[in-house]
């Protein structure tokens, strides 16, 4: 009859094999529990037996020799009753994060005892650090996801900005507002609203065990959304660039094309983006709900830019060509703190619900920027530049920066379903608000003194002026991604 091999002999064996660095870094009489915590797991009994048998040899750790022969013996009784409670044939088990994760919808494939103790933590990925024999709680789970999302925002409303007027029209008043052959091609509508396609990449862990304090930094951009608009021979015969003379006090208009007059082009492009980053400490309170405290930061950016290329087929002007270009960009910059309330809810072990509030106190920087040129080239000469174009003049040209004090509002609400053991389908909604930023399409003054139209000089009221108009932002749209906890 073959004998059993006690288990602690495989232990010695191994321990002998091991190479000279390798048993230096585990010195034996530092690994007297450890050896057999695989098998007696948490057992606080089994625990107490082994801290006895220590006890007794006047608290110094057996040696090798002594714990070899020690496996020859017997095992006592009361070890193998040990044994056996540490694992029983059925064993009550309810699911739920009863061990203080800070992302306890982590562990939908975790179970506890009925008595919240010996959670066994089953991760999508897990790994321990091992520090002076002891496993390491510090920046050990971590949580990250990745969305996608599809939002909406609010867009600018914009002024009458390209015109055009009935075949026939005179060329003295074709393209002029308030007339009643004349229509508007650009303009006098919300700029950029509707969808706007993006991302949003968070990656959490827990920084204060004691405090099941956790760190998160989340970073979100909508991707840049680009509109066009492009005003030439497919659009109409009479093309128009429609302002307010303030020297006659009456509307006029630039022409663009007008058969027999002139021929030309005129391009606007239209575009905004926007990113926030945050970095936070969230901490749960004895209800399960989690405050937060962190950093924000913001960036929205907005352009409005014209350029028109056209050639004279009349006049002393003759075959030349003028290139005019007219730019309005904005952006806005937050700094500021977050504070936060996070409702969390459970229902079950696989689905979870985050409903969380975000204020953001801080500094809004915005800056504007404004420029015009118009080139022109006669025929056969040398292409000369001037500064200003039509709505950008040396008037309202330049760098121009003010600073407010600002209050963003962020409302988030995820749900959140386990498809496997820590890697969970999320669908949310997000609601931002923030208010008072400058805008580009807000910035344009269509009211202007001709007389410094280039190549003259101002003559008479400064016009068009740096406006400074505010508006408010929202942003809403929902979030659909995947997260996984290691």
């Amino acid at each position: 009859m073959r004998s059993a091999i006690p288990a602690t002999a495989f232990v010695v064996v191994g321990t002998a094999l091991l190479p000279t660095s390798a048993a230096a870094a585990y010195p034996p009489g530092a690994r007297t529990e450890q050896e057999l915590t695989p098998t007696i797991g948490c057992n606080p009994q089994m625990r107490e037996s082994l801290t006895s048998t220590g006890a007794e040899s006047g608290g110094q750790s057996p040696t090798r020799s002594e714990r070899y022969q020690a496996s020859a013996q017997p095992v006592p009784t009361s070890v193998f009753a040990a044994l056996h409670e540490t694992k029983p044939a059925v064993q009550a088990e309810t699911p739920g994060p009863s061990f203080g994760h800070p992302f306890p919808e982590c562990h939908c494939g975790a179970y506890c005892r009925s008595d919240g103790s010996n959670c066994r933590k089953r991760r999508f990925f897990s790994y321990e650090s091992i520090v002076a024999g002891a496993q390491s709680e510090w920046f050990r789970d971590w949580d990250a996801s990745a969305e996608y999302i599809f939002w909406w925002t609010n867009g600018t409303t914009v002024a009458p900005l390209v015109t055009t007027s009935l075949q026939g029209t005179d060329p003295t008043i074709a393209g002029m507002l308030g007339r009643p052959e004349t229509s508007i091609l650009f303009g006098d509508r919300t700029l950029n609203t509707g969808s706007h396609p993006g991302h949003r990449f968070r990656l959490a862990t827990m920084f204060d065990p004691s405090t099941r304090t956790s760190v998160e930094a989340v970073y979100t951009r909508m991707f840049d959304r680009d509109r066009d608009f492009v005003a030439g021979a497919a659009s109409a015969d009479i093309v128009a660039r429609p302002f307010i003379d303030i020297v006659t006090d009456a509307q006029d208009a630039r022409l663009i094309r007008y058969p027999g007059f002139v021929d030309g082009t005129l391009i606007i492009d239209a575009k905004s983006d926007v990113e926030y980053f945050q970095f936070n400490a969230r901490r749960p309170l004895a209800n399960g709900d989690h405050v937060i405290l962190g950093y924000r930061y913001a960036n929205f950016s907005d352009r409005l830019t014209f350029r028109e290329i056209t050639t004279s087929l009349s006049g002393p002007t003759l075959g030349s060509t003028f290139e005019v270009i007219d730019s309005f960009e904005t952006e806005n910059t937050f700094n500021g703190v977050d504070l936060g309330y996070a409702v969390k809810r459970q229902r079950g072990s696989r689905l979870f619900l985050d409903v969380t509030t975000k204020l953001g106190f801080g500094e809004t920087r915005g800056d504007t920027s404004i420029g015009g040129q118009t080139t022109t080239k006669p025929p056969g000469g040398t292409p000369t530049t001037a500064g200003g174009g039509l709505l950008a003049l040396p008037t309202n040209i330049g760098f121009f920066r003010r600073e407010e004090f600002t209050v963003i509002t962020e409302v988030n609400a995820t749900v959140r379903y386990c498809i496997a053991r820590g890697v969970h389908a999320t669908l949310g909604y997000t609601f931002v608000f923030w208010p008072e930023i400058l805008r580009a399409a807000n910035q344009v003054d269509t009211a202007i003194n001709p007389t410094q139209i280039p190549p003259d000089t101002l003559s008479g009221d400064p016009r068009p002026v740096f406006r400074a108009a505010e508006s408010d932002l929202w942003m809403q749209g929902i979030r659909l991604g995947v997260e996984c906890c290691f």
